[in-house]
Order: structure tokens, then sequence, then C-alpha cells
């Protein structure tokens, strides 16, 4: 059974190491900046009120991370939490701890009216366990302005 624990300053080496296999995965479209994963550790650490990131482990052994950020929908009615990425150490996927993860969240997140995420279609396994979760595709077109 997996356990999920709020990410503690001594885990900066594992979370950046599994940051940069994740934005090296085919589950990413586009390159990150390195600072972009240290800032936002820093800010997890310091007690941000928008993210929070759980690292996961199965047997005692860190298994990978989940970074959370939240916000309000009226279209929703509520909370919406952001499932902003999941990842998981390639030894540790089909083992059904992202699932787990999944039922965790229903959990700790009750008053959620709505839990939301993206994936890279071809991402097939990441695919399969969201619509069994019941995530359904949401058919807007996202647009975004970096700055």
């Amino acid at each position: 059974m997996a356990v999920f624990r709020s990410l503690k300053p001594g885990d900066k080496d594992f979370f950046l190491n599994c940051v940069r296999d994740f934005y090296n995965s085919p589950a990413v479209i586009h390159k990150v900046p390195e600072e972009n994963f240290i800032s936002t550790f820093n800010d997890l650490i310091s007690g941000g009120v928008y993210e929070k990131c759980y690292i996961i482990e199965n047997d005692g052994e860190k298994a990978g991370y989940a970074l959370l950020s939240f916000t309000w929908s009226n279209e929703a009615g509520g909370l919406v939490v952001l499932i902003e990425e999941i990842y998981l150490i390639e030894k540790f996927r089909g083992l059904g701890i992202g699932g787990e993860f999944f039922d965790f969240l229903e959990k700790e997140f009750p008053k959620a009216k709505r839990f939301r995420l993206e994936a890279e279609e071809e991402n097939l396994n990441a695919m399969r366990l969201y619509s069994k979760k019941g995530f359904e595709k949401l058919n807007y077109i996202q647009m975004i302005k970096e700055k």
C-alpha cells in the first residue's frame, strides 16, 4: 500500500530529479527551464497557498510525486483541485499506486467540486487510469499567454 505525504525540505534532490524526468518524458509537450523547478520547490517549502506536493512512497521507498494547485470555479460551484503533475518512477508503474493516489485525493479534499488534469493523448496507460477513475475528456481549447 502506498503512502502519500507532504513534501519536506530533505526531499529536494528526489523531487528535482523526478521533475526533470517528468519534463523529459513524452507526457510533456515542451521544455521547461530548470529555474522553474527550483522556484516551485522553494515556494512549496515556504508554505505556498496555491500549491501542494505529495511524495509518493511504496514499501518505504520513494516512488514519485504529485503536484497539485487549487482554484475556485463558478462553473463547478466551488473548489477545483488541479493535478498539475503526477509522476512515478518506472519500476513503480503498473502497481496500482496511481489509482490509490486518486482515491486518496477524494478523501483528502472532500469539499472539492472538481478534480482536473491534463494528459498527453499518446500516454495511453495514464489515459486508461484517468478514465477508470471517472475523468472525462473536456472539449475546451486551452490557450495560454506566457510572461
